[in-house]
């Protein structure tokens, strides 16, 4: 290496932890008044890259102070502990407090944009993973023009031109336990209420307030016309139970349940006899008051 130019040297397009690095100390001016030539192990420059983030992190939750990127108004992390990210602008194009973005080029592992956990340990509030709204105005401001307010947006976008895989916009899992593990955290199933009183999707409003506005929404579930349009399957489904199965009871899934006073109805498909079944005091003693026999045509109704 001796006369040749840094830059001279053969170039290399990756590094172990245990290869190093040529460095200018400029807290050492032994050799120059600018520093001193030192190496430095890849490991240990990661390393303190990590600690010198974490430290300034540290440094932001301590003192509630950070320096805000340009076009932010202010960044501050409360006591109670949220991140606050606050960006005002006109027509400037899409507008973003937050993004993140992580790609992967091999593997089989998941990708995974972003991660929220919120856990309760004795709290018997509510405990939301996640919160997303949209407004007109703010939280001090009547909103004074109207605009299209969508709460959360979940997306797939499919480049892959020959895709096999399953696309899923929403997948909603019930869990009572992490991921890595299989069996339950913390002993036996107990009294095995894991999931009573679960819902999958539940759609709910405010309560107007004394002056009486109108709340609630008048479209609970909407269709547009963007359904399937391809010709690689032979239907359309909005709702489709060809994969479920009899419960832990026995019985066939209730595609639809309604009350009336203290009474439950229910619409059920029994895949045994090929019958869709209305019933009535489906929470009490079940009586059937009517089907449709989807094999042959044939129904029946009882009073």
């Amino acid at each position: 290496m001796a006369n040749k130019k840094i830059t001279d040297l053969t170039a290399i397009t990756s590094a172990a932890t245990d290869d190093y690095i040529h460095i200018v100390d400029a807290s050492d001016t032994t050799d120059d008044s600018a520093g001193s030539s030192k190496k430095i192990a890849v490991e240990d420059l990661v390393d303190g890259r990590i600690t010198s983030q974490v430290a300034s992190i540290q440094a932001w939750v301590d003192n509630d102070t950070y320096t805000v990127p340009p076009n932010t108004d202010s960044i501050s992390f409360y006591d109670t502990g949220y991140l606050h990210v606050d960006f005002t602008g006109g027509d400037s194009g899409t507008q973003y407090a937050i993004i993140g973005e992580t790609t992967k080029t091999s593997g089989t592992n998941s990708t995974v944009g972003g991660g929220f956990h919120a856990y309760s340990k004795g709290s018997t509030g509510s405990v939301w993973g996640i919160a997303t709204e949209a407004w007109t105005g703010d939280i001090d401001t009547e909103g004074t023009s109207s605009a299209t307010l969508i709460g959360g947006e979940f997306s797939i976008v499919s480049q892959y031109h020959a895709n096999a895989n399953t696309l899923v916009g929403v997948d909603i899992v019930f869990k009572n336990r992490s991921d890595a593990d299989t069996e339950l955290e913390h002993g036996g199933a107990g009294d095995n209420k894991y999931n009573d009183n679960s819902r999958a999707i539940q759609i709910s409003s405010q309560d107007p307030t004394s002056a009486g506005e109108y709340c609630g929404w008048q479209t609970a579930i909407y269709l547009s016309d963007k359904l399937d349009q391809s010709t690689t399957k032979a239907y359309t489904s909005v709702i489709d139970l060809s994969a479920a199965t009899t419960d832990v009871q026995g019985g066939y899934p209730w595609v639809f349940i309604w009350r009336i006073a203290a009474v439950y109805f229910g619409i059920r498909f029994n895949t045994s006899n090929q019958y869709l079944e209305f019933y009535r005091d489906i929470t009490g003693t079940p009586a059937r008051k009517g089907y449709l026999d989807m094999t042959s045509g044939a129904s029946d109704h009882a009073i």
